[in-house]
């Protein structure tokens, strides 16, 4: 099975409770391919190695977790008929809701300088 990194991972992070103790985050996105213009429906998200967090994408591409543990969490794409797709999250104990987008679209082909 071979795999093929994500190169674009957009997130972001609002704070939308003042004063509240924060620890552990929301974190929910989409999975989506900018060059053939689709959301990647049905694709398993995995978070982490150890005690792994799963989801499947909705037929938009979104996905989510809740109450995801600060740190830093390897992430594996599962799409059915493709490769598979590996990258990282950071979580943040300061950011109560985490955006994070997967591009599948911006990946650089192997031996070319972009």
């Amino acid at each position: 099975m071979s795999l093929r990194r994500v190169a674009v991972i957009a997130f972001g992070s609002y704070c939308v409770l003042r004063g509240a103790s924060v620890g552990a985050a929301d974190i929910y996105g989409r999975v989506y391919d900018t060059l053939e213009r689709r959301a990647l429906a049905n694709a398993r998200i995995v978070l982490g190695t150890q005690h792994p967090l799963e989801t499947i994408t909705d037929k938009a591409g979104r996905y989510s977790f809740r109450r995801v543990q600060p740190g830093a969490y390897p992430v594996r794409i599962l799409i059915p008929g493709e490769r598979d797709a590996v990258g990282r999250l950071v979580v943040s104990a300061r950011a109560p809701t985490i955006v994070a987008n997967f591009d599948l679209g911006a990946i650089e082909a192997p031996g070319h300088d972009f």
